[in-house]
């Protein structure tokens, strides 16, 4: 379908009257619109109508995507915790485009606090955390997970004299389609692929086993570190970068040389955990202990237990009974070979990859589970004590040369640690003339132009084609993504078809030329000059007599050479 969006002035569905654009992205629109039978703004959310696979039952794939909207719409519906944006109304238009009308909140999102203030105080951020989490227990008890909490999605704002009033935005919504996020090489929400942010994705949500609460409770303690600090806890010029980062061993924590009580500092660092042992279950549990965030004495247990066993996988549903004690996972096991090896379950399915994209994360998630044993196993391997290894290198038994040889084994052993430097590959960058079109890869939708694609996530070579919604394409076969690659899309194609016409009339024009060759023989025959030379033997007396011959003469050669023409 054609992808005509309304317009501001526009009447939709007859009574919402759209009054201004707040965000654009290629899957969907949002607007600041009038409710007019209420007249109550509204945040009215308009997606673009369903677009059916090139392959397989498009009607059952429609269906199936419309069934899973209005089911998600629903459970959004149901949510009234005041620090969720409440949905009024949503349905489908009978163009094709599905929408839904929210209460508009004159705000500001985190992201856009964070570039005009700067970090936060403490205290903003227990409070801000605290309503967020409040949000996020509500709909976790209805089965909803929101998958994609980022500082964009958390909109802060003033009621009734009170400042940072929070209110948590885009439950879940239309997950299928992509979320209308820009698809840049950092932030990518794509159909049939992870869905989330990878800055703030859990390891669980990344390696596309069941996701539960504490996934998205992960998410909000990445939030609250980039509060706390001005800057993401996973940051990286590639998206590789970044996942790479999410499941290293190493844990993110809050700076120490930052004025963080010990309070909040505990519990934000219990919600950065990795192993999901360790990591708190339910957001409410969290808001329990924020109730004390001002504290002196860390609130979640001992953060450096002894060494422990390398935890086994735990189910990552609702309702979960909360661990004895929260504590980060202990420096002498691999904490993230938990979500690596072992597939979670739970109420949520989680994501799974298709296509080209799932054999190259199984690959890329091998390699990076072999990196982080290797790496652990130097860990392991080198704080321990000097003399044991002196004593089995020694050939002698005199003790004098046992120090110099301690340095030699202890420095290639840390050396290896900054192995995963070949994660860093070059994007593939896609661009069409015109924009806006429909991208696909060996037959899989990946989004619209101008588009940006991790190529650790891709194989090459690999097919790219590019879609107009009148049905005209233009395809190439990538083999090297070193250059951004630029798709031109072939103008229509009506000026042939009137070149055709004026061939045809030449043609008609053609066939009478045979006929006027008969004319241009006649006027060639010689005998039209012999009866000229005839009139010499001039004599009178017989002219009465010889005319009539002649005449005869010239009478019988005249019809004969036509006969024969015709013949010959």
């Amino acid at each position: 379908m054609d992808w005509n969006p309304p317009q501001p002035g526009d009447l939709f569905e007859g009574k919402y009257r759209i009054d201004a654009v707040l965000g654009v992205g290629g899957f969907a629109h949002v607007y600041r619109a009038t409710q007019l039978d209420l007249g109550r703004p509204v945040a009215l959310k308009v997606l673009k109508p369903f677009a059916p696979p090139r392959s397989g039952d498009a009607e059952a794939a429609e269906e199936v995507w419309i069934k899973r909207f209005r089911r998600e719409a629903q459970l959004v519906a149901q949510l009234r915790d005041p620090h969720t944006i409440t949905m009024y109304e949503y349905g489908q238009a009978d163009s094709g485009m599905s929408y839904m009308a929210f209460e508009f909140v004159s705000g500001k999102s985190l992201d856009i606090v964070l570039k005009e203030s700067g970090p936060l105080s403490a205290k903003r951020v227990a409070s801000i955390l605290e309503q967020a989490l409040q949000s996020l227990a509500e709909a976790h008890e209805y089965g909803v997970l929101h998958r994609d909490i980022k500082p964009a999605n958390i909109l802060v704002y003033e009621h009734l004299g009170k400042s940072d009033r929070v209110k948590v935005l885009d439950f879940g919504i239309a997950k299928p389609l992509a979320d209308e996020t820009d698809l840049t090489s950092s932030d990518l929400t794509q159909a049939g692929m992870i869905v989330g942010t990878p800055s703030y994705m859990a390891p669980e949500q990344l390696t596309g086993e069941g996701i539960g609460p504490a996934s998205d409770i992960y998410s909000m303690g990445l939030v609250a570190f980039e509060l706390l600090t001005g800057g993401k806890a996973a940051a990286g010029p590639t998206t590789m970068t970044i996942i790479s980062k999410q499941l290293s061993p190493e844990i993110f924590k809050v700076p120490s040389d930052l004025d963080v009580p010990a309070g909040l500092r505990s519990i934000i660092d219990c919600m950065l955990a990795k192993n999901l042992n360790t990591r708190f279950k339910t957001a409410s549990e969290v808001v329990a202990l924020l109730e004390h965030w001002d504290s002196d004495t860390p609130l979640v247990g001992d953060l450096t237990p002894a060494p422990q066993p390398a935890p086994a996988p735990v189910a990552a549903g609702f309702g979960g009974p909360p661990p004895e004690a929260h504590i980060t996972p202990p420096t002498t096991a691999p904490p993230a070979a938990t979500p690596l090896t072992g597939e979670l379950s739970g109420e949520f399915e989680a994501p799974r990859k298709k296509g080209i994209a799932a054999p190259v994360i199984a690959i890329i998630l091998l390699l990076l589970l072999i990196g982080a044993g290797l790496f652990w196993t130097m860990r392991q391997q080198s704080p321990a004590p000097t003399p044991d290894p002196q004593a089995e290198l020694a050939t002698s038994p005199t003790p004098d040369p046992e120090p110099s040889p301690t340095p030699e084994p202890v420095e290639p052993l840390e050396e290896p640690a900054p192995e995963p430097e070949p994660v860093a590959i070059a994007p593939l960058v896609i661009e069409t003339d015109p924009a806006g079109l429909a991208l696909f890869i060996d037959d899989e939708p990946v989004g619209t132009s101008p588009l940006t694609l991790p190529s650790d996530e891709l194989q090459y070579p690999l097919t790219l084609v590019a879609r107009h919604d009148d049905g005209r394409e233009t395809s190439r076969l990538v083999e090297d993504p070193s250059e951004p690659i630029s798709l031109t899309l072939p103008e229509p194609q009506p000026e042939p078809q009137a070149e055709a016409q004026p061939r045809t009339t030449r043609t008609k024009r053609t066939r009478p030329a045979p006929q006027r060759e008969p004319e241009t023989a006649k006027t060639q025959p010689a005998p039209q000059p012999e009866p000229e030379p005839q009139p010499e033997p001039e004599p009178e007396p017989q002219s009465d007599e010889r005319p009539q011959n002649d005449s005869k003469k010239k009478a019988d050669p005249e019809p004969s050479f036509p006969a024969l023409d015709t013949l010959f």
